[in-house]
């Protein structure tokens, strides 16, 4: 039998779980008031007969003080004078607890099965499912639905703890955009996620992650590129992939040379054509449309299709007032500050500030920030932060840590999404190497400590490394400002930084297009060019030929190294050191320096030398792309290689190799992967003018046999049923009654 938590449920949403149960259980329609001062009625029904049942819902973990709280309600139910009076609570309630009530309200309370306790309503909601899946929050932080997500095959990130599941639940309010974004996963398979920093794309991903968890699906975090959810692409099994402000961290940062946005487009038809198979992503909306114009790909109608914006403004002003209530009810934010938020009625002007925003909600009931605001001026700084909302974190960076927790928190800011703890660390000894060991041993265990569930979140993997991320996606972005044009900064971090992937990613020169990137001086970039030069085979992601050939593609679309002689020295010396390049991974890189590059490289290499070998050691499917690039990028090179080279029957080789294959690996091949290769054929076809028909047909002829092969599994119903009881209410009676509630005594 499943265990519920009622304590993730406010007072209001307990309120509405006893309705439900009871209506359903004694097929009767109950009358409810509003929270708050209810004059000893929660829910009350009138018989046929005139008769008044009167229900009072109280929401306890304790009995002593639910006990001492029906004390008080004695003299209430005597003047109502009910004929019947009921009593649900999520107490659970032995025999002696039940009569010691029954005396307590005698005359009105008929029987002990008038006094529903926690474990009664446990067994009322295993007996009415559907009721169950309504309230979704006490649904997903059942224990054995808990453990299915704790215990899930979650890759690529870290575990969920019951914990944080249920933090998170707390303070979640459901409304429109869960049940429409579930629509529109459940019938496309995928969704995007957009909207303004801040609004709840990432709580509103997570809940639907969980969701699909608790049903079974293996989750996979995406952290940087496609290409991880397509190694980890299991056919017969149910997965959920979900790809985090997928648009920020990747289109929009560099040239697109591996074709990212045809690579997406194909992994959402993939997983379309899947019903075991589900994709969330979320971006920032504007980014969404400036990836639109630049990559033409990325206007396919099904983006727009299966898009979904979350606006703020399309919360109802109920919504408003539940996010904020739950956030104070839930939070250890003292009594006393409250208080002073609903004595005012201050609540009415933070819900309907222009800048309401759920993270500025989430920031403002947080224990760090509270730390120097007193209760009388906290309704006033609530409305400062909506007015001003990049001061939030400023004070408590300036004055509330250690300097030496202020460089963990710059490293982390240029480091990447998701950094090593180990590397972090290495990160903060090269900053104490540049100070002189200006910070004592033992600092950065102090920092971290410091910092952890404040500013920063630690959390382990499956294989047991920790990883550090910050706590709130605006503490980056207050960093990424604060850090913005402060030339020593930003130089320091230059010089100190081990990983110059994330480093080049963090900044920009473009003020206006790139808001999550921290803004360079331009006058500099000549010491950066200089810096990178002198510390590019230090940096820990330079360590093989193929990783300093991507570091050095990001360095040449960074800088124009044209105006850098320190940087053309280093492209040539890397370029002239590979002596074997047909033997790269990495062969994409090499090939777009070498055409992008070719009036700096060409006195320094054999270009026909080292293409003719690229092209006579082309072995495998996934290297043709190289030839086709050599022909496009090195046309009078190619045709000299054509003379002295059978290039069609190496490719004829490679196709055939390739369908063998998938004939008897059909595990490892699937109708994506074979129509990649048809189209890619289609290609061959075109700019080499070989004939490869006949592969083409059998290519078809296979993908209708992988059709045919994989029984799809039936679509999920959609079982989490639409709840429009806080639509239509008198909102501002009923949210004045609600924010109440707060000032009087609840077992939290």
């Amino acid at each position: 039998m499943r265990k519920y938590d009622f304590s993730v449920l406010s007072p209001d949403e307990f309120e509405l779980l006893c309705k439900d149960l009871l209506e359903v259980e004694r097929n009767i329609t109950l009358e409810n008031f509003k929270t708050g001062k209810d004059g000893g009625i929660d829910l009350r029904y009138t018989t046929s007969k005139n008769e008044n049942i009167v229900i009072q819902c109280k929401r306890y973990s304790d009995f002593n003080k639910l006990k001492n709280t029906l004390k008080k309600e004695v003299d209430k139910v005597r003047k109502l004078n009910p004929e019947k009076y009921i009593i649900m609570t999520s107490v659970d309630l032995s025999p002696q607890n039940k009569e010691d009530i029954l005396k307590l309200f005698e005359g009105y309370i008929k029987s002990t099965s008038d006094i529903i306790g926690g474990d009664e309503l446990n067994s009322l909601l295993q007996k009415h499912e559907k009721l169950e899946m309504k309230h979704y929050k006490l649904w997903l932080s059942s224990t054995n639905i808990l453990q299915k997500i704790v215990n899930n095959n979650i890759l690529n990130r870290s575990q969920f703890t019951e914990q944080q599941i249920k933090d998170r639940v707390k303070v979640y309010v459901q409304n429109e955009s869960f049940i429409k974004a579930q629509e529109i996963l459940n019938k496309n398979g995928f969704i995007i996620l957009s909207g303004n920093p801040g609004v709840g794309k990432t709580t509103l991903a997570e809940m639907l992650s969980y969701s699909y968890i608790a049903r079974g699906y293996d989750f996979f975090e995406i952290s940087d590129d496609i290409e991880e959810a397509e190694k980890v692409f299991e056919i017969g099994k149910e997965q959920i992939f979900y790809y985090d402000d997928f648009l920020g961290r990747n289109f929009l940062e560099k040239d697109l040379s591996k074709n990212e946005d045809k690579r997406i487009l194909q992994f959402i038809n993939k997983v379309m054509s899947y019903k075991n198979k589900k994709l969330i992503m979320t971006t920032r909306e504007y980014i969404l449309r400036q990836a639109q114009i630049k990559y033409e790909l990325l206007n396919d109608k099904q983006i727009d299709i299966s898009k979904y914006i979350i606006n703020v403004e399309n919360y109802s002003k109920f919504i408003k007032a539940k996010i904020l209530y739950n956030h104070l009810f839930f939070s250890s934010v003292p009594e006393e500050y409250i208080r002073k938020i609903v004595e005012g009625k201050h609540y009415k002007k933070i819900i309907n500030h222009p800048n309401y925003n759920p993270r500025i909600i989430s920031l403002m009931t947080n224990n760090l920030i509270l730390s120097d605001i007193s209760a009388d001026s906290y309704p006033d700084e609530f409305l400062k932060k909506l007015d001003y909302p990049d001061a939030i974190w400023q004070h408590a960076f300036e004055n509330q840590i250690e300097e030496y927790s202020q460089y963990i928190l710059y490293s982390l800011t240029v480091c990447g999404e998701k950094v090593l703890l180990s590397t972090l660390e290495k990160n903060f000894n090269e900053i104490n190497k540049k100070q002189n060991n200006k910070f004592t041993h033992g600092a950065f265990r102090k920092a971290i400590k410091e910092l952890e569930k404040t500013f920063i979140s630690i959390n382990k993997d499956l294989f047991g490394q920790y990883y550090v991320s910050f706590q709130n996606p605006s503490i980056k972005d207050f960093l990424i400002k604060y850090i913005s044009n402060n030339d020593s900064i930003i130089e320091f971090l230059w010089e100190t930084t081990l990983l110059i992937k994330p480093l080049l990613n963090a900044f920009t020169l473009d003020n206006e297009n790139h808001e999550r990137k921290i803004k360079i001086n331009p006058l500099i970039m000549q010491r950066l060019a200089k810096i990178v030069s002198n510390r590019f085979n230090e940096f820990l992601d330079c360590d093989s030929e193929d990783s300093k050939l991507d570091s050095l593609r990001r360095a040449t679309e960074f800088f124009t190294i044209e105006n850098y002689p320190e940087l053309k020295k280093l492209l040539v010396d890397t370029i002239k050191k590979i002596e074997k390049p047909y033997l790269l991974v990495n062969r994409t890189d090499y090939l777009y320096l070498l055409r992008k590059f070719y009036n700096i490289l060409k006195s320094s290499i054999d270009y026909e030398a080292i293409l003719f070998d690229i092209i006579n050691n082309t072995q495998y499917y996934d290297e043709l792309d190289s030839i086709l690039y050599i022909k496009d990028a090195f046309p009078e090179i190619f045709k000299i290689i054509q003379d002295k080279l059978d290039i069609p029957s190496i490719v004829e080789d490679i196709l055939e190799h390739t369908i063998n294959e998938a004939k008897y690996d059909k595990d490892y091949w699937d109708e994506s992967q074979l129509q990649e290769a048809l189209d890619l054929c289609s290609e061959i076809s075109e700019i080499l003018n070989i004939d490869v028909y006949h592969f083409s047909s059998k290519l078809e002829d296979l993908i209708t046999e992988l059709e045919e092969y994989y029984n799809r599994e039936p679509d999920i119903d959609d079982f989490i049923l639409d709840d429009e009881r806080y639509y239509g209410y008198q909102e501002d009676k009923e949210i004045e009654s609600l924010f109440n509630t707060l000032l009087e005594p609840e077992d939290n």
